[in-house]
């Protein structure tokens, strides 16, 4: 700014004159809280690294505190960009109900979680939130030792807590459900189990 040049305060302070003249020798002094470059680094940082809120871990965490009937984050499948560039889909189980899976209105209660925290450019049908499909699959025991009531509940309980166990998608591993069976323990005699055929 040159000599004589008339400037105002902004923000006025009591019994001082808001207006000011440059001096002689023009105005300088200063610096900027950052360089061009500097600026230009932080615009690309969060252009190539968004601190969006919508993202695998915060989905979960809101899905767990909005649906208490999933008991565990890895009970919850988030796939990003799925089935398109910036969309989400999302499936999950209930284990604390008899039909683990969601009905539609507890579908669209997740739904609308999620939307709470999406950024603005994500339409609100690019979050997609479904019911996964269950996969039975039966175990049959030609011969167990010890072959009993109790020995056999055993088995179950620890077949269900494999599966239970498992994030949605995961592959079944045979070696994996084979040593939940082989750690069995009567629940009644204390006796383990000794030997079994197992056809699936």
């Amino acid at each position: 700014m040159s000599f004589n040049e008339e400037v105002t305060f902004t923000t006025t302070i009591t019994n001082i004159d808001s207006t000011a003249r440059i001096i002689y020798n023009g105005l300088s002094g200063g610096t900027n809280l950052e360089t061009s470059e500097e600026l230009r680094q932080r615009v690309l940082k969060i252009i190539q690294e968004p601190q969006a809120p919508l993202n695998v871990n915060n989905i979960k965490i809101l899905l767990i505190e909005a649906i208490p009937t999933i008991t565990n984050t890895n009970r919850i499948k988030v796939y990003e960009n799925t089935p398109a560039n910036g969309s989400v889909t999302v499936y999950f189980v209930e284990d604390s109900k008899s039909n683990i899976l969601p009905d539609t209105a507890t579908q669209s209660l997740a739904k609308n979680t999620i939307i709470s925290i999406k950024d603005a450019f994500v339409k609100d049908d690019e979050i997609i939130v479904n019911a996964p499909t269950l996969n039975p699959q039966n175990f049959t025991f030609s011969s167990l030792n010890p072959n009993t009531s109790t020995m056999r509940s055993t088995i179950k309980a620890n077949i269900e807590d494999y599966f239970n166990n498992l994030n949605i998608g995961d592959k079944i591993v045979k070696n994996d459900y084979l040593a939940f069976i082989s750690n069995s323990q009567d629940s009644s005699t204390g006796a383990t189990l000794q030997s079994f055929n197992l056809s699936l």
